[in-house]
């Protein structure tokens, strides 16, 4: 028998979706986490005020010089932190969705987007990735533009709010 007691249960580690509009603070609350990794996917860590608080708070980056645009690139570097002894206790990627959308474009260009199919080559390294997160031993904080959303109602297309922008299953992965 493979069941436990739920008191001999460890707790794992949180994962995490931040969304928000640009500005709002998602950065600066990453960065705030201890042993921060930071997979900086739009080049905001070399701005002073991230220069200064990652400077403080000893974090390390990854930026686009280095691949954090490219699926693979990340997903060695998660990989990596997954696999190896490491001083880093929280793993942030800012922003997901400038990763998602970079992928689903890139994919757009090769095979369009009839029907959602650059969205599709985006899902696929995104799954990946949720698996290899799953057995990442950090804090991990996914940070989210966020976006209008819509439903249709009766035949009609109405605004109901917002929501992040990026794999549609992250919320429940995360």
């Amino acid at each position: 028998m493979r069941a436990k007691k739920p008191e001999i249960i460890e707790a794992s580690r949180p994962k995490l979706l931040v969304s928000g509009k640009s500005g709002a603070g998602k950065t600066m609350f990453a960065l705030e986490f201890p042993g921060v990794y930071l997979i900086d996917t739009e080049g905001g860590a070399t701005r002073e005020q991230y220069k200064e608080r990652m400077t403080k708070n000893g974090a390390v980056y990854m930026g686009k010089e280095e691949g954090s645009q490219d699926f693979k690139t990340v997903m060695e570097e998660v990989r990596w932190l997954a696999t190896e002894k490491h001083e880093y206790k929280t793993l942030v990627i800012d922003s997901f969705s400038k990763l998602y959308n970079v992928t689903a474009a890139i994919a757009e260009e090769k095979i369009g987007n009839e029907v959602g199919r650059d969205k599709k080559e985006a899902n696929r390294p995104t799954r990946q990735l949720m698996r290899l997160l799953d057995i990442l031993d950090m804090t991990v904080i996914l940070s989210c533009h966020q976006r209008d959303k819509w439903e249709r109602r009766n035949g009609e297309i109405l605004h109901v709010g917002t929501t992040f922008d990026g794999f549609d299953k992250l919320e429940y992965e995360l």
